[in-house]
C-alpha cells in the first residue's frame, strides 16, 4: 500500500566490538530513514536491520547512501524476503494463554 514491495534484512558486522564502537554505530544507525528496525544480536551478527524498500534499485540506493556509511562497519550481508510466510501483529497464541493465567 506505501509502495514497499521489497522486504530486506541487513546483518551488519563492526570492526570492533569496543563500548566505543557500539555507542557510535548505534548513534548514527538511528538517523538512517530507511532502517525500519535496528537489533543488537548475538551470534556471528552484530546487528540485524530491517528495510523495506521499493526495488532493488532503492535498495542499492539505500546502502551506498546509508548502510555503507555507518561508523566501524566491516561487513554488510542482505538477505531479500522473497515471500512471506508468517507475519503476526499479535503474540503468539501460546504467550496470550499464559497472559491469561492459563
Amino acid at each position: 500500500m506505501l509502495g514497499f514491495s521489497v522486504v530486506v534484512f541487513v546483518a551488519i558486522e563492526l570492526s570492533s566490538q569496543a563500548e566505543r564502537a557500539l555507542n557510535e554505530f548505534e548513534r548514527e544507525v538511528v538517523k538512517c530513514p530507511s532502517v525500519s528496525y535496528c537489533g543488537f544480536v548475538s551470534g556471528d551478527t552484530d546487528f540485524l536491520i530491517m528495510l523495506n524498500v521499493e526495488s532493488f534499485e532503492d535498495y542499492d540506493r539505500v546502502y551506498r547512501r546509508e548502510l555503507s556509511m555507518l561508523p566501524h562497519v566491516s561487513r554488510i550481508r542482505s538477505s531479500f524476503v522473497i515471500r512471506e510466510v508468517a507475519s503476526r501483529s499479535t503474540p503468539p497464541i501460546v504467550f496470550q494463554d499464559r497472559a491469561e493465567g492459563r
